[in-house]
């Protein structure tokens, strides 16, 4: 043990030193106590060691090496690994003690948060896995739902790493084998199938997060694996019914009762597929901040900016998923007839001034300004405020994605006595003249090229048009290419005798709607 203490390179330093006299007395305690333990050196010093640590002298020379609890000032604990030295005098008489105190809890949480992920990853129905490639090919982890899943027991993956190859579908087969590929896009999905013990075949999808060494290797991959057999077979059950009706073009289909019904069959089915695609996407998430926690240890710092990388992607994905199944959704309840809205009587200026309070932080992330204006300060309409939330959401974001940086936006409310007018404006890129009769259409964009830099599925106008169609209003946009966009909504501005009571927001906060409806300009 280094005995030279009374220095300042300890101040840094995770490892506190002290000494302590035979009567058990602190004569010495290094600089950095207050960093660690939040105690000025001259308020520990003369202590007894025994109220300090829990031990009195002659149980320190008892014990070379142990685990201690310290208090801190601010009375939470520390766990400490304590290692204690003699201290001789010319005479070889123990005249105290050196003791070396390294604080360990970082250490026993990361084992803590382990222990907790491997217990989740038990008991859940999703199957959880880590494979190894480098330096040896096999299996790490494998929880119980892979047996549950396929049938084979968990030693079968164990023993014999090349077993989930040879059970690949034959047409999978280049698929199985990306997935131990250093060059392969992990940032998509990979969907596959796997022969059952009994027989049949498993679709299984995959979602992976790659581990590389410093050379660019690929030395693991982890990830969970989940059955969309039955998705699939609605997907095909959907397909099927698709050809039957491009090829049975008979008289009784061509009438309208029968046009409507399958109309909307295939709408609701489309919103069941598109609901059931929601459930992975949770999946994403929990698992990101599992393999966070996981990951985040300094043992393997190098790695760190990779994993966050991908955590990130995984979130981004989240919310652009979620963005997409919702104008989906939502989209197809409006022509199946199932879209309702929640009429409240509520003052329309505040409600968009609130809105444009909760993005303006986003909004500057971008290095652009909004500016709110109004001519009146109450204005009560009859509407439903989180749809009314939705189109403003949209039409902001849309100005963000489409403006360039130091850019301006401007959002205005104008009462015109029996409607009211809520316009967006932005001196961004614009739009073509050409392409101003579609910019409301389904999955249209104004401008394709320009996809690369403003992802979007051309979803979000049509679904704000519908809904302002719903409240009785309209919705136009002025554009000048080059110069910048302006959308203006229309709504009435009457009121309703008879207010939805039962109206309950949606249970995600205001925060993660506007995260969803901006993840495509830049989260």
């Amino acid at each position: 043990m280094n005995l030279n203490v009374d220095s300042d390179n300890f101040e840094i330093s995770r490892e506190l030193l002290i000494k302590v006299d035979t009567e058990g007395v602190i004569k010495f305690i290094s600089k950095n106590c207050y960093r660690i333990l939040g105690f000025m050196q001259n308020e520990i010093l003369n202590t007894n060691i025994d109220k300090f640590l829990g031990y009195r002298f002659d149980e320190l020379l008892s014990r070379e090496s142990f685990e201690a609890l310290v208090l801190k000032k601010d009375d939470n604990q520390l766990l400490f690994e304590v290692v204690s030295k003699p201290v001789f005098n010319d005479d070889s008489k123990i005249v105290g003690t050196y003791l070396s105190l390294i604080d360990i809890s970082k250490y026993i949480h990361i084992e803590e948060r382990y222990n907790q992920l491997i217990k989740t990853c038990e008991k859940t129905k999703d199957v959880f896995f880590v494979f190894e490639i480098l330096p040896e090919f096999k299996f790490i982890y494998v929880n119980p739902s892979m047996q549950e899943t396929l049938g084979y027991e968990l030693e079968m993956y164990y023993i014999d790493p090349h077993f989930v190859f040879e059970i690949v579908h034959p047409e999978d087969t280049n698929i199985m084998q990306s997935r131990v590929d250093k060059n392969t896009d992990f940032s998509k999905d990979f969907c596959l199938r796997f022969k059952h013990k009994d027989g049949h075949y498993v679709w299984i999808e995959d979602y992976l997060v790659p581990t590389y060494n410093e050379n660019g290797d690929l030395v693991s991959v982890s990830g969970f694996s989940r059955d969309i057999t039955e998705r699939k077979k609605l997907e095909k059950m959907l397909e099927e019914q698709n050809k039957l009706l491009e090829m049975d073009v008979t008289a009784e289909i061509k009438t309208n009762k029968i046009m409507e019904k399958t109309l909307k069959s295939q709408e609701e089915l489309l919103v069941n597929i598109s609901h059931e695609l929601k459930t992975p996407l949770n999946v994403i998430s929990a698992t990101a901040q599992l393999l966070e926690m996981y990951y985040m240890d300094d043992s393997i710092i190098n790695k760190k900016d990779i994993l966050i990388k991908y955590f990130k992607s995984i979130k981004l994905n989240t919310y652009r998923l979620s963005k997409l199944i919702n104008n989906i959704v939502d989209t197809s309840k409006i022509e199946a007839g199932f879209f309702e809205l929640n009429l409240l009587n509520v003052n329309i200026v505040n409600v968009v001034e609130e809105i444009v309070m909760s993005v303006t932080s986003f909004v500057k992330i971008k290095g652009l300004n909004i500016i709110f204006d109004t001519n009146t300060e109450e204005k009560i309409i009859a509407c439903d405020p989180e749809k009314i939330e939705r189109i403003m959401l949209n039409l902001i974001s849309n100005a963000t994605k489409f403006s360039n940086d130091n850019g301006e936006i401007f959002v205005k409310v104008k009462d015109m006595n029996e409607w009211v007018e809520i316009s967006v404006k932005d001196n961004g890129i614009g739009i073509e003249e050409k392409k101003m009769d579609i910019i409301f259409d389904r999955f249209e964009q104004a401008d394709k090229s320009l996809s690369r830099n403003a992802e979007g599925t051309g979803i979000g106008l049509s679904l704000v048009k519908s809904i302002a169609l719903l409240h009785g209003g309209s919705i136009n946009v002025e554009s000048e290419y080059g110069k910048g966009s302006k959308f203006t909504v229309t709504l009435p501005a009457g009121a309703v005798a008879n207010e939805n009571t039962i109206y309950n927001r949606n249970i995600k906060n205001k925060d993660e709607r506007i995260r969803i409806e901006f993840s495509d300009v830049y989260f």
